[in-house]
């Protein structure tokens, strides 16, 4: 006989997992629910096993994740009996597409404002949804229309990206690229006038002015206005300006984010003098000073610019530098001041003082002395002058005449004239020193002799002498007939303080004078007096230097 034995089958499990995913994806898991022990499972994809043997261990098992498309299934082989079976039926996997690609579009700057930039896609596809993310916030979402999409203005600033979404599989994709948006602050153009000299010319120069523009932009459009008038186009722009004139300036901008335009600059222009420098000295307490005393000196220019420089020299010897100079002078030391200009205008670069001679006084009192012309003797309704010589006076001591005592009022000066003498009349003269050191007074008197009988006079005929030129520059010549017989003269010169400047001898042949005077270079302007003298007798002139 031959035994039949019927060997049983693995016992059945249901087959799990499968499933869609998306392309690019994972995968899906396939296992079956259960399994034996002693059983081997292998997986199928189709015909072809893709996984196993994998023992049975009495609980379900998972062949792992799979990723090719298909339908899977399980065999089960009993490892002792060879005995094999399907396991009951299958899984399927399915890959779904992502959504095509589509490059982001738009985006760029926009001015800070305005409404935005546009952002989209090159291209959609129906039934997929498109959202737009800024940075990772969300910024709209459209469904695609096989059309081109603009997700509209878009204002904030920053990234953007799309995302697309297939609506029936929900496989999600970025699309490729991304859109920048960029917010462009709003500038203000500005122009300004530069020159030289700013807003100052030189008179007879012409002087060039020039645009700075602000924001202006690559291409700005200037307009030059003169007064009104509309004149160059260019950038700079030069002309011979006349004192008052008004320069205008507009400027039209063509940069981007321009909050205007236009702008416009003015300046009024002032035309200066071609001056060369020039500086003056003041001293404090003064040009004579007590001695031991210092002395400021202060400059004070004039066309000497912005930041004038200055240079004191004493004796022609650098003494110093600046504004103010403070020393202990000498009697006798002439100061100057060198101003170095920076005056826009300037025709020379340097100027100097005039020579300031400092006087030093010491501590003494005036003394006094009187002298009258033509002489103390008169003739009743004769004029006589009276004339004070001064020493330690000062440079300018004060004087006051009186008359028996009395103040003459107005009578302050050296000489004092009058015709009104009586006989036996005193007049004296009360000096106030100007001395630095201190103001001391002295004083002096003489008496006149005023007699009834006319004093013979010297020269009979005062008509026919005359000084010519009078006034003169320190030369001039004495002529005319003195009315004697052949005589020799003194001519005697005084300045009004008695002092003595000019005296010489002349011989008159039958009393006709024809003589040259002239004087040292050094004499000053004023008034003079001129005495003609004959032993007792005598003549008195008054001679004017204006030179």
């Amino acid at each position: 006989s031959a035994p039949v034995t019927e060997l049983p089958l693995p016992q059945a499990f249901a087959l799990t997992g499968g499933g869609n995913y998306c392309e690019g994806g994972a995968g899906q898991h396939v296992g079956i629910s259960g399994s034996s022990s002693g059983i081997n499972y292998s997986l199928y994809n189709g015909s072809s096993m893709v996984a196993g043997p994998a023992p049975g261990l009495g609980f379900g098992l998972d062949f792992g994740v799979q990723t090719a498309q298909g339908t899977y299934t399980v065999v089960a082989k009993n490892v002792s009996t060879s005995c094999v079976s399907y396991m009951p039926g299958s899984v399927s996997i399915q890959v779904n597409p992502m959504p095509y690609e589509f490059a982001v579009t738009g985006g760029g700057n926009y001015c800070a404002g305005a409404s935005g930039v546009h952002i989209g896609l090159a291209a959609s596809t129906s039934g997929i949804s498109y959202t737009l993310f800024n940075g990772g916030a969300q910024a709209g979402t459209y469904s695609g229309s096989g059309m081109a999409l603009d997700f509209g203005l878009q204002t904030a600033a920053g990234n953007y990206t799309v995302q697309s979404t297939d609506l029936s599989t929900a496989c999600t994709i970025n699309m490729p690229g991304s859109a920048e948006v960029a917010i462009t602050p709003l500038i203000v153009p500005s122009v300004s006038i530069l020159s030289a000299l700013g807003d100052t010319a030189c008179a007879g120069l012409a002087a060039t002015y020039t645009a700075i523009a602000v924001n202006g932009g690559p291409a700005p459009v200037y307009q030059w206005i003169v007064n009104g008038i509309t004149t160059g186009t260019d950038s700079s722009y030069t002309y011979l300006p006349s004192d008052g004139d008004i320069i205008g300036l507009t400027m039209t901008s063509n940069a981007t984010c321009a909050l205007a335009s236009v702008s416009m600059a003015e300046a009024i222009v002032t035309v200066l003098a071609n001056k060369a420098p020039v500086v003056n000295i003041s001293a404090n307490p003064g040009l004579e000073v007590c001695q031991g005393t210092s002395v400021s000196l202060t400059a004070t220019p004039l066309y000497g610019g912005d930041s004038p420089s200055f240079k004191w020299l004493k004796n022609g010897t650098i003494l110093g530098a600046g504004t103010t100079l403070s020393y202990l002078p000498s009697s006798g030391d002439v100061v100057t001041c060198e101003l170095s200009s920076n005056y826009q205008c300037r025709v020379a670069n340097t100027g100097t003082s005039l020579p300031s001679t400092i006087i030093v006084d010491s501590p003494s009192i005036p003394m006094v002395s009187i002298t009258a012309y033509p002489s103390a003797a008169i003739a009743a309704g004769e004029s006589a002058t009276v004339v004070a010589s001064v020493v330690h006076g000062g440079s300018a001591p004060y004087y006051q005449w009186y008359v028996n005592g009395v103040i003459v009022p107005g009578a302050v000066n050296p000489s004092f004239t009058s015709r009104d003498f009586a006989n036996a009349d005193v007049v004296s003269c009360k000096v106030l020193s100007s001395n630095a050191c201190g103001q001391e007074s002295a004083s002096e008197a003489i008496t006149l002799s005023v007699s009834n009988v006319s004093v013979a006079q010297l020269i009979s005929a005062p008509a026919d002498i005359t000084i010519v030129p009078n006034p003169n520059k320190g030369i001039f010549v004495l002529k005319g007939n003195t009315g004697s017989s052949d005589a020799e003269f003194t001519i005697e010169l005084t300045n009004m303080l008695g002092q003595v400047i000019y005296r010489n001898k002349v011989f008159a042949p039958n009393g006709i004078i024809n003589e040259k005077v002239q004087l040292n270079n050094d004499i000053v302007n004023g008034m003079y007096l001129l005495n003609i003298r004959s032993g007792s007798e005598s003549k008195l002139f008054h001679v004017v230097v204006e030179k």
